[in-house]
């Protein structure tokens, strides 16, 4: 619900938290369509993970993975680095880039 909230907070549009059946949270910014999971250690294997992003991705044009320390190097090596944020100040980060994107 934070990360819900932190993103109609920065302007996010069509904001949505799922506990089934889709991602996490979906929402769009800047008419992108939008797809976060927020990952726990030890919930999901890597061929269930590759499955999720594969799924997500038919449906959004950005997948993003959330994680922490402890399950980062799984989530990277299922999904792609381009993909995973640690929680905290690097997903914050790519929140800001999804917003102002580089030129």
């Amino acid at each position: 619900m934070q990360i819900a909230g932190y993103l109609i907070l920065k302007g996010f549009s069509e904001v949505q938290v799922n506990h089934h059946d889709d991602a996490d949270i979906t929402a769009k910014i800047r008419n992108i369509s939008i797809a976060i999971e927020y990952e726990n250690p030890g919930t999901h294997s890597k061929t269930e993970l590759v499955g999720k992003k594969s799924r997500y991705e038919k449906q959004y044009q950005k997948v993003l993975f959330i994680g922490n320390y402890s399950n980062e190097r799984l989530l990277c090596d299922a999904v792609g680095d381009e993909n995973v944020f640690r929680r905290g100040s690097a997903f914050a980060s790519a929140i800001e880039d999804l917003i102002n994107p580089a030129t």
